[in-house]
């Protein structure tokens, strides 16, 4: 459609004629007149906008101007040289136009009648929001001053109106549409660990169709494989469980999103581990009690997610009995059950403390042999489990020192030990005196009698019983060469008897020698502690 700017006032009155004939309304007012082509002259003709697209704006140009009409003074007649506004109103949301202003002549009063002012331009925009026939009208005011009632009756702003009619075909233009809409998830909770969720679950779903789409017809949705259902709002997932939920939308133009690229798995576990249970990893050390440190391990159950991992610790104490622990156990999903105490168990890693022995006998002491005390005992303490035993070892009256263990035992198993050392002393023996010569040969003859005399000392106090002496003996063996010799009396067979026997300050034992010439012997005497003196002779 086309248009032409307003001409000019002398144009207008040389078609003055013409339009005297066209327009049967002219009688005796100023009048508006409307014209849709567009084209001069203004001939009160509708305006067609043709075939439209549906939701496009479409415009074209209406020229508007007033007619001259009636006696100069009377009623409805605008005033020379009036400046004439011109407003318009739609009878319809989908159509708009503009407005103007029009400059009548200053000798409005001296124009004939039906003669056209100038025009003003007046855009017409149609947006239609349905397809079909579209007929509409736009009411266009002038509005300025004139002359009311009666005979030169002046008044400021006078208002006449016209009608534009507006038509069109409106179809739809759009190309068509094959792209199915997109439908996207969106989940509303409280997260746990592992995808999971331990709170119920709120599940939005959201569908847009493609820039100059038909427009996203439904939704629909499945969960778990069940029954299809058409999505009317958020929902929610408020029980424990593995949800599949697919989701897809459909269009106006009937294009349907690929369901199986819409799969979302949804994992609720608000639930946390119960029957939780603890306790030691092994059986107790000892007698029921535990002595070095212990694993308590606690285990729980969970139908969901599944149990994650479960408190284990080591205990090394405090000691004690009926010790318990806490622990919890927590899912997958990040829930946490506990805490709750372990089974109670006996825990004793403190060995028995303050042994002490008793007895006579002292730690460092020396005592000589026959005088030693008599084997001591232990005692210990020991609070938590109790004592069990205390026993004494390495106690011996030998010449020597000696080191004696007490080794205290709780009824956990945990030992302890302490230490006394004391030293035996050997006796001292003092002999053989004459006739016999040490570290010699003594040569007597066969068959005689030697008189063996010796004392025996325990420190300063001399030992008088012949019960102290162990035994007397004498060995034969093979002469040495080049050993000297002494000679000895010969002693007569008969002197004294030949019993061991305390006398005269000494011990006294006659040896009866063998009748065996050139045989060497070796006669000792050894006590009950076990020192000996040895004297050699030679028979002959």
């Amino acid at each position: 459609m086309r248009w032409k700017a307003p001409k000019t006032l002398t144009h207008a009155i040389a078609l003055a004629a013409i339009l005297t004939l066209a327009l049967p309304w002219a009688a005796l007012a100023d009048n508006v007149v409307t014209d849709g082509d567009g084209d001069l002259p203004v001939s009160n003709s509708p305006l067609n906008l043709g075939t439209i697209c549906v939701g496009v704006s479409t415009s074209a140009t209406a020229l508007i101007a007033i007619s001259r009409n009636g006696n100069y003074g009377t009623s409805n007649v605008f005033q020379n040289g009036a400046v004439v506004t011109i407003s318009a109103e739609s009878s319809s949301s989908d159509l708009s136009a503009t407005g103007g202003t029009i400059k009548l002549p200053d000798n409005w009063d001296t124009i004939s009648n039906n003669v056209l002012s100038e025009s003003v331009a007046s855009t017409v925009t149609l947006t239609p929001s349905a397809t079909g026939a579209f007929n509409g009208t736009i009411t266009y005011t002038a509005e300025g001053p004139g002359f009311g009632p009666g005979n030169n009756n002046p008044i400021p702003n006078m208002t006449r109106t016209g009608t534009l009619t507006v038509t069109a075909t409106v179809q739809d233009c759009a190309p068509a549409d094959t792209i199915p809409p997109t439908t996207t998830i969106q989940l509303s909770g409280t997260t746990g660990n592992n995808d999971w969720f331990i709170s119920p679950v709120e599940v939005t779903l959201t569908a847009t169709d493609n820039d100059g789409g038909s427009g996203v017809a439904a939704t629909y949705y499945q969960i778990n494989n069940g029954e299809v259902q058409t999505y009317s709002g958020a929902f929610m997932l408020n029980q424990d469980g593995i949800y599949e939920i697919r989701y897809w939308s459909e269009d106006n133009a009937g294009n349907v999103e690929e369901a199986q690229e819409n799969i979302v798995t949804i994992k609720i576990d608000q639930t946390a581990p119960y029957n939780i249970t603890g306790g030691p990893d092994r059986a107790p050390d000892h007698n029921g009690w535990y002595n070095k440190p212990v694993t308590i391990v606690f285990t729980g159950q969970d139908d969901v997610s599944g149990i994650d991992s479960c408190t284990e610790v080591t205990y090394g104490g405090p000691d004690g009995a009926g010790v318990t622990v806490s622990g919890v156990c927590t899912d997958v999903a990040g829930n946490t059950g506990g805490p709750v105490a372990s089974s109670p168990f006996n825990y004793d890693a403190t060995a028995p403390t303050d042994i002490t022995f008793i007895g006579a006998l002292l730690d460092g002491m020396e005592y000589y042999w026959g005088d030693t005390p008599p084997e001591p005992t232990c005692t210990a303490t020991d609070t938590v489990s109790g004592l069990a035993s205390c026993e004494v070892t390495g106690y011996s009256t030998a010449v020597g020192e000696h080191t004696l263990t007490a080794t205290a035992t709780d009824n956990a198993g945990n030992t302890a030990t302490k230490t006394l050392t004391y030293t035996v002393k050997a006796w001292t023996l003092s002999g053989f005196f004459q006739p016999v010569d040490m570290g010699t040969y003594n040569t007597v003859k066969g068959g005689s009698t030697v008189p063996l005399k010796f004392q025996v000392f325990k420190g300063t106090t001399e030992v008088t019983s012949p019960a102290a002496i162990a035994s007397i003996t004498a060995t034969a063996f093979k002469c040495e060469a080049g050993v000297p010799s002494s000679d000895a009396e010969e002693w007569a067979a008969t002197t004294g008897a030949t019993e061991l026997r305390y006398t005269g300050g000494q011990f006294m034992y006659n040896w009866k020698t063998p009748k065996t010439p050139g045989v060497c012997y070796k006669v000792t005497v050894t006590t009950q502690d076990g020192s000996k003196l040895t004297a050699l002779f030679t028979l002959k």
